[in-house]
């Protein structure tokens, strides 16, 4: 049987880019990953299970590193062989470093993972064709839960939400696919602090006439020391000022903290030209 090492280069060539391919999947998946196993594992456990496959990602690098250095010292193709080996031994050190900084990381990931399981999530209930009511909190698993029932009972085009808010970045996620679907929103009784973006992402977004929109500062889910702290935060004011609400309505919001809230009415929302109108009164 012929020595491993002795594989063509094209060979190791589609080794490094299958290995390349899924060291990519493997960073762009971390957090469905890690979501994923959390449920059978818990929050610690599923991230050194992630960790562990990182490491695999280098030790499968390594020793194709290993196999392309024996190309590079004994065949007359160097140049190639040694533009691999350089590309294989950025593979290793990329994804050492990788698992390294998760492991840092890991005490501020595993709060983080704790604080979002402790969110609540909405109620998602099919209505008439077409149309769904969300109510309640914006937890973790919106996109998830709309999702499914979008597949289980729509396409829906129209939304209608009550919310006192929730996790900034599933209801960012939820506003984006409102946007590019060019869905309907219908704010009853209340959109405060992360309702807001879903409601003015809308094409149409209309209100009932007691409504009310609550705006704040953006707090994060947890404090944390590490740079996973940014991922917690994302710019809401920056997304509600390219979606139409005016600076001062923003500037008004900045004054408020996690614990107030600047609210505004549907008319005034409406005057404002943040929303396209009120629905006739009962």
């Amino acid at each position: 049987m012929p020595d491993e090492r002795q594989r063509s280069l094209p060979g190791l060539f589609v080794d490094l880019l299958l290995l390349t391919a899924l060291s990519v999947l493997l960073d762009a998946y971390q957090p469905a990953i890690v979501a994923a196993l959390r449920p059978a594992t818990g929050s610690m456990a599923a991230l050194a299970l992630y960790i562990l496959a990182l490491l695999a990602m280098a030790l499968l690098g390594l020793r194709l590193a290993l196999r392309l250095s024996h190309h590079a010292l004994r065949r007359h193709r160097r140049g190639e062989a040694g533009l691999l080996l350089v590309l294989a031994a950025g593979l290793v050190l990329y994804q050492s470093a990788n698992a390294g900084a998760y492991v840092l990381a890991a005490r501020d990931l595993h709060a983080i993972g704790v604080a979002l399981d402790g969110f609540a999530d909405a109620e998602l209930q099919p209505l008439a064709p077409g149309t769904i009511r969300i109510t309640g909190p914006l937890g973790p698993n919106l996109m998830r839960d709309f999702a499914a029932a979008d597949a289980a009972h729509g396409p829906f085009t129209r939304v209608e939400i009550t919310s006192s808010g929730g996790l900034v970045a599933p209801a960012l996620a939820l506003a984006g696919f409102v946007e590019r679907h060019g869905l309907t929103v219908v704010v009853r009784g209340e959109c405060l602090s992360a309702c807001v973006p879903i409601a003015v992402a809308a094409g149409t977004s209309f209100a009932e006439p007691g409504a009310v929109y609550g705006l704040h500062r953006v707090a994060p889910a947890v404090e944390v020391a590490s740079h996973q702290q940014e991922g917690l935060t994302p710019d809401l004011f920056l997304y509600l000022r390219r979606h139409g609400v005016p600076d001062g309505l923003l500037q008004a919001a900045a004054r408020h903290g996690a614990d107030s809230m600047h609210l505004v009415s549907a008319r005034e929302m409406l005057a404002m030209g943040v929303i396209d109108g009120i629905l006739p009164g009962r």
